[in-house]
């Protein structure tokens, strides 16, 4: 199916006026079977950054996180495309003391952080971009702690074939009931391996991250449950401040697990309710995602109306000029809605 045959998600107004739109796809499992989609579905979409929650699963199936000493607070940030303040590279450093590597053994590369505050102070103060600020930094001292307790090479953690990526792509595909040799690789945008799924099957892995009691591996259960509490119960790690994940994760009070990744891609599972959900925008913009995901959760009625209201920024955002008025907003499109699960 053609992008342009998947139906409008969200539509972007300034004033009354329709100025733009984001196309895309929606896939809700439950039980084990998709129950519910809009637009293309069996298409494979790289889980992008909303892998992460997999990646951190072999450091703990292995043993590699007990070895290494982690706490729950450092194996949440495994998980977490953080914002680089402060706290974030606190803990990300503890891990790389822990596991015995320099920052030097960072293969993700630098970037500003996403925090604003942060980049201001960084501006000001002359100190110069690291790999600890990267959004992707805990992951990648994740590999690095697993790989040094394989006795792995450290120069080439992030290669096709590299041990952590082959125990990566397993992991992946037993959660998504898929042949490892199927998966479709590519280089992430840190430098490590991603893989494909189709859409359905992205929200399959994550309604059973959410509910680990579907899955049958005893030792892999345990390893989701020790992610998902870790996740669940240290918000902060995976994002920060003034973002999303963060803030569902919060609000949710441990009835969601959620997870976005870039070019518009998001997953999330609801506990208890054997529930999973993934979203992809054609175009790749993470503003088209957003709304359909609050739309979802608030028809699901996940939120009390207190905790609701605090979310309106992602609800709807606005659309606003470069003096910070308000000129617009970004709306989930009539073709949008979901059933209750």
């Amino acid at each position: 199916m053609p992008f342009s045959a998947n139906p409008i998600l969200t539509q972007v107004y300034r004033g009354d006026l329709v100025e733009s739109h984001h196309r895309g796809s929606v896939a809700i499992t439950q039980d084990g079977k998709l129950k519910f989609h809009l637009g293309d579905v069996e298409r494979s979409v790289y889980l992008r950054s909303s892998a992460k929650l997999i990646q951190a699963l072999p450091v703990v199936l292995s043993g590699a996180a007990d070895a290494a000493g982690l706490e729950e607070e450092e194996i949440a940030i495994l998980c977490g495309s953080h914002n680089g303040e402060d706290p974030h590279v606190e803990v990300v450093r503890r891990i790389l003391q822990k596991a015995g590597v320099g920052e030097e053994a960072l293969k993700c590369g630098c970037h500003e952080p996403a925090d604003a505050e942060t980049r201001r102070r960084l501006d000001s103060e002359g100190i110069p971009l690291s790999p600890l600020r990267n959004n992707c930094s805990g992951k990648h001292a994740g590999l690095l702690t697993l790989a040094t307790f394989l006795k792995a090479d450290l120069e080439t953690y992030c290669d096709s074939g590299h041990p952590v990526q082959e125990m990566f792509r397993s992991t992946l595909a037993e959660l998504a009931e898929e042949r490892p040799e199927n998966l479709v690789e590519a280089s992430d945008g840190c430098t490590s391996r991603i893989y494909a799924l189709p859409l359905w099957k992205s929200a399959l892995v994550y309604e059973r991250l959410a509910n680990p009691e579907e899955i049958e591996r005893h030792e892999l259960r345990c390893a989701v449950e020790r992610v998902k509490d870790a996740v669940q119960r240290h918000p902060y790690m995976i994002a920060g401040r003034n973002r999303l994940c963060t803030d569902l994760l919060r609000s949710g009070q441990r009835s969601i697990l959620c997870k976005g990744g870039a070019e518009g891609f998001y997953a999330l599972g609801l506990t208890e309710r054997h529930v999973g959900f993934a979203v992809k925008v054609d175009d790749g913009s993470p503003r088209g995602y957003q709304p359909v995901v609050l739309r979802f959760l608030d028809d699901q009625e996940v939120f009390s109306p207190e905790v609701s209201s605090s979310l309106s920024e992602y609800r709807e955002p606005p659309v606003r000029n470069l003096r910070g008025e308000e000129v617009g907003r970004i709306a989930v499109s009539d073709a949008v809605a979901f059933p209750r699960f």
